[in-house]
């Protein structure tokens, strides 16, 4: 039996104590505090809130403060890596990260938008499944992993009933996204247009050429202060093609997309035959680059083709999958 089915819940919580003056009960070993359930009464009803961890947050505090605590163990000073950054100390609250709510008809309802590794690990761990993120499905995914298995999209809100795998309460539409060949063509014909020349510059270089031009570019873009541009690398690249400089385009495009060895440390720190990043060759910037653009001009604009899926038999695609509820598109 799942540690997340409600009669499992309700035999601990009768069978052991709470931790002292609370209602809220060890999901694992009693000195592990980070991983608790809570039995909550609403509605003259009894819920359980299954959760783990504890909320943090930072305050921000005085240059002075920060410089008399950093440093020192216990002080939860966040240690600053640029000089535009915050003095910040982050507080510990005793409220639990709740991750879902076990009702009593043995529904299981997921409360975040996001589940970290360690989140999944224990979700994982207690349901006798394997919650994961999945960039195919769209987001964090729930499966149990057997022969004629169960996969199915996770979002916040989601209720499910626990041994069935279906949404209680709610009309859930899965959306599985693949390509329309003419109309992905159609978007990417101008870039393909106006990297026609920055290519054919690129192939007469040698790599050093290439870094150095790179160099060059990102130098006028940069911000002096941050040393990053201020409105983003895709944004100014954005800006260079409307204007018809390509070749700065490519460059700044590249390092936003980040393809091999395009990032401000490796181009800065590029030495012969040293260079901690494999970096892309000059005849092949622009063919790596179509790739790599492609796929996020697919998902701004969406040039795809649709197929409704099973919620509970989803398969991913490259590009994620679309999902519904009550009729209304949900951002996961």
């Amino acid at each position: 039996m799942s540690k997340l089915d409600y009669n499992s819940l309700a035999s601990k919580v009768r069978s052991i104590d709470p931790y002292r003056g609370t209602m809220r009960y060890p999901m694992d070993n009693r000195s592990n505090r980070q991983n608790i359930v809570e039995l909550v009464e609403t509605d003259k009803d009894i819920e359980f809130h299954i959760s783990h961890g504890y909320k943090y947050n930072n305050i921000e505090i005085s240059e002075a403060r920060y410089n008399m605590m950093n440093g020192v163990r216990g002080s939860n000073v966040v240690k600053r890596t640029h000089e535009f950054e915050p003095y910040d100390f982050y507080t510990h609250e005793v409220t639990p990260r709740v991750l879902c709510i076990v009702r009593s008809d043995n529904t299981l309802e997921y409360l975040k938008n996001s589940y970290h590794q360690g989140d999944n690990m224990k979700i994982s761990d207690w349901s006798h499944g394997y919650q994961y993120e999945s960039y195919r499905m769209g987001g964090t995914t729930w499966s149990n992993g057997y022969g004629n298995n169960t996969t199915h999209p996770v979002f916040k809100g989601l209720r499910i009933n626990q041994e069935t795998r279906e949404p209680v309460g709610m009309d859930v539409r899965v959306f599985r996204r693949t390509v329309n060949r003419k109309k992905g063509k159609d978007l990417m014909a101008a870039y393909r247009e106006a990297f026609k020349s920055p290519d054919a510059m690129l192939k007469c270089m040698d790599m050093e050429t290439m870094i150095m031009s790179a160099n060059d570019v990102l130098s006028e873009y940069v911000d002096d202060k941050t040393g990053y541009p201020e409105r983003g690398y895709f944004a100014l690249a954005e800006e260079c093609i409307g204007v018809g400089n390509n070749f700065d385009a490519v460059i700044l495009y590249a390092v936003g997309q980040g393809i091999a060895g395009f990032n401000k440390w490796a181009l800065q720190n590029y030495q012969k035959g040293r260079s901690y990043y494999r970096t892309t060759e000059p005849n092949k910037v622009v063919p790596v680059l179509m790739k790599s653009l492609a796929k996020k001009l697919y998902k701004e604009h969406q040039p795809f083709d649709e197929e409704e899926v099973d919620f509970r038999k989803a398969t991913g695609s490259e590009w994620g999958l679309r999902v519904e509820v009550n009729g209304k598109e949900i951002v996961r």
